[in-house]
């Protein structure tokens, strides 16, 4: 994952303060609008989230760029965000980037990074597999949607979820071997985390199975 830039724009002084964020990676952005929306600071009551690549805040509420530097807000993510500030007329233009927002209860394709051909597909049979020809869309939500702050909420690594396809109404539920299933075949459980995109799963001959970190990386698209 690359770089991920933001503008943040001041409502109080209008065009004469904005701010270009850069976190060292879309990952690092979620989790940071996490800690801010969620620390019940005069922060969470300044800043607000327009789209993932701009924010707005009241600088006579709470000033964006000092959420990294509150010990109660974000300060563990110092070394991983830059805020520079400048007036609307000195703005960089930020890079083109192509991120889909990890919103809870909407619908995703999950494609593979490394092959990009490869979604995960839904069997008949309730089997969760990779396929070149066909995929599924699958609803991904919090299991504790109500810990979350706000109206948009973006998952984060850490967080439990639950995949539910378009195929079937059961949430899926790995099976004792680690094999994702629609969960009434399924017959077994299991915690499934967001961060497992990142390496907690993997295809094999028999489908796509729950691995401990050592699979590969999937991304989360609207549409192909």
């Amino acid at each position: 994952m690359g770089l991920f830039y933001a503008y943040a724009k001041d409502v109080c002084q209008g065009s004469m303060c904005c701010y270009t964020i850069v976190f060292a990676s879309c990952s690092v952005a979620d989790e940071w609008w996490r800690a801010v929306s969620n620390s019940s600071t005069r922060y969470a009551r300044s800043i607000q989230r327009i789209t993932p690549h701009f924010y707005d805040y009241n600088s006579s509420i709470a000033d964006i760029a000092r959420t990294i530097l509150e010990v109660d807000v974000a300060t563990t993510f110092r070394g991983k965000i830059i805020f520079s500030g400048v007036g609307v007329e000195t703005l960089s233009i930020i890079p083109l980037q192509d991120y889909v927002e990890p919103v809870s209860g909407h619908w995703f394709y999950i494609r593979s990074k490394a092959s990009p051909r490869e979604c995960w597909f839904m069997t008949p049979d309730g089997q969760v597999r990779a396929s070149p020809h066909d995929a599924s869309r699958f609803c991904i939500s919090l299991k504790d949607a109500a810990s979350v702050k706000g109206e948009t909420k973006v998952m984060i690594a850490t967080d439990d979820i639950g995949i539910v396809s378009s195929a079937f109404s059961n949430p899926i539920a790995k099976t004792s071997e680690g094999f994702l299933h629609d969960g009434v075949h399924g017959r077994a459980g299991g915690i499934l985390k967001f961060g497992d995109f990142n390496g907690g799963f993997e295809r094999r001959t028999k489908g796509i199975c729950a691995v401990a970190g050592t699979g590969e990386r999937w991304e989360l698209l609207s549409d192909l």
